[in-house]
């Protein structure tokens, strides 16, 4: 069995002891392994996940989504356990990451751990850009092609110590093998949801997905950018598509308005339970 549980995330489900904040963190439990995928700011995780009844102590690998301080923050929120632990990111998710209006404008929203202190708690750091299995059925995405004409990083967003355009090569989700077919979690989609879907079909050999989670980056988007995703959408199947954290509700009511009750709202505490492929 595959259990997501979604211990970060903008918003909450009422009546529950649980909190928001602008990040994301998805806990996947498998019988033998249990990954989390992304870690929030860190304001919450910790208090979520006692809520939850989760104990950190028992992750046993962290997946970064891409290096910005809403999906790492919460990386100081797991101490050292007494055993390795691994912590899986794209080379470049460590460089200085910012954003601003300009390059001599910008706020620092890189990731608030620097690798060496990662390795003094215990972390085994493994970077690549390659799609990388974790456990039986589940794989990160790897480094995700640009191959929209339409599909781009926005320009708010610098990276490396010169300050320079970041085009997020470290944005990458991670792709689950159910019963019911794919799911795919993801973090910002930086780097476009159709380009994403096109690289993640390439790897699976399939265009249908049973769920796609996560954030969208589409807050700031203009109506023919969103009419591009919802038109790109249509050459996928897909069962549900849930979303939150930086969709944005503009682009949420859009995708509803065309996909209809295929299309749902992330909250904290939400879950959902899958057999995984035998």
């Amino acid at each position: 069995m595959i259990r997501i549980t979604l211990l970060a995330e903008n918003t909450t489900v009422m009546g529950m002891a649980l909190m928001g904040e602008h990040g994301l963190s998805f806990l996947v439990e498998t019988a033998s392994e249990k990954i989390l995928f992304d870690t929030g700011q860190g304001l919450v995780l910790t208090s979520n996940a006692k809520a939850l009844g989760k104990d950190l102590e028992e992750v046993d690998t962290v997946v970064l989504s891409h290096g910005h301080y809403d999906h790492t923050g919460g990386l100081h929120c797991l101490g050292d356990n007494g055993k390795k632990r691994k912590l899986v990111a794209h080379p470049e998710a460590f460089k200085p990451k910012w954003a601003g209006r300009q390059p001599d404008q910008v706020t620092g929203i890189g990731c608030p751990l620097t690798p060496e202190a990662l390795e003094k708690k215990g972390f085994e750091i493994q970077r690549t850009r390659d799609s990388l299995a974790l456990t039986k059925g589940i794989r990160t995405t790897g480094e995700i092609p640009m191959v929209t004409p339409w599909e781009r990083v926005e320009s708010c967003f610098f990276a490396g110590n010169q300050i320079e355009q970041d085009s997020m090569p470290d944005d990458m989700g991670l792709i689950l093998d159910t019963d019911k077919g794919t799911v795919l979690l993801l973090g910002c989609t930086h780097r476009g949801l159709i380009n994403t879907l096109t690289h993640v079909a390439s790897l699976t050999g399939s265009n249908h997905f049973h769920a796609i989670m996560g954030g969208l980056h589409l807050g700031e988007a203009d109506p023919d950018r969103l009419n591009h995703v919802s038109e790109g959408l249509k050459a996928f199947s897909f069962d549900q598509i849930t979303v939150g954290h930086c969709t944005g509700i503009h682009a949420y009511c859009h995708l509803r308005r065309i996909f209809g009750e295929k299309v749902r709202a992330l909250s904290v505490g939400s879950n959902w339970l899958f057999s995984g492929v035998q």
